[in-house]
Parts: structure tokens; C-alpha cells; sequence
């Protein structure tokens, strides 16, 4: 499933390609790309277990991928 409009709201989905954005996993390029392997909710936040094109898993918040 795309990112679904759920309540006039763009929704990331399990399978969603995505983009990594916080400085802290980035390389020297800006950004890494990354597919949605699992969504979790960890201390009530939402957050989602990605893996990136060079196979590494990371779980990242909302305000890091786009």
C-alpha cells in the first residue's frame, strides 16, 4: 500500500519508500533512501523500523523520514 489519505492526511504505510532526513543517520550525499519495514508504537509515540538501500535497519521517528 502507497501512502494512504486517511482523515485528509498523508499516512506512512508498511512498504512506503521514504526518505531519511535527520542529520545524525545521513551521509555525505543529504539523504538515504529507505523502505517501511514495520510500524511500532515505542513510549506512546509512533515510529517506524526502516531499511535502508545498503540493507541496514534503523528504527526512526516520524520527524526524521519524509
Amino acid at each position: 500500500m502507497m501512502n494512504a489519505m486517511i482523515a485528509n492526511r498523508e499516512e506512512i504505510a508498511v512498504g512506503d519508500q521514504v526518505w531519511v532526513i535527520d542529520p545524525m543517520f545521513v551521509q555525505s550525499n543529504g539523504i538515504i533512501s529507505a523502505e517501511v519495514i514495520e510500524i511500532r508504537r515505542v513510549l506512546g509515540e509512533q515510529t517506524y523500523l526502516i531499511e535502508t538501500h545498503m540493507g541496514e535497519r534503523k528504527l526512526v521517528g516520524a520527524n526524521q523520514i519524509s
